[in-house]
């Protein structure tokens, strides 16, 4: 499942009567918004949790931003040149 995938399922889903997800596709919505403060860093992956929109809202918009503008991979530093 792709990301964004992943996002539409957990938006649709949390407005159901249960709204029973899987704590693998809740640790990969953790990673998809970057682990934000305020937030557990992992769940049991092999459980079932009521995962409403009220809760998984904040957290498919943080992701949803991150893939829109990722967060840089790396940064370049420029050293001065030596002179001889």
């Amino acid at each position: 499942m792709s990301p964004e995938d992943l996002l539409s399922y957990l938006e649709s889903h949390g407005e159901t009567e249960r709204a029973l997800t899987k704590g693998e596709h809740i640790n990969e919505l953790l990673s998809l918004a970057g682990h934000p403060d305020g937030y557990t860093k992992a769940v049991d992956p092999d459980r079932w949790f009521n995962f409403y929109t009220e809760i998984s809202a904040p957290l498919i918009a943080l992701a949803r931003a991150r893939l829109r503008n990722p967060p840089p991979t790396a940064q370049i530093i420029p050293f001065p040149r030596r002179t001889a």
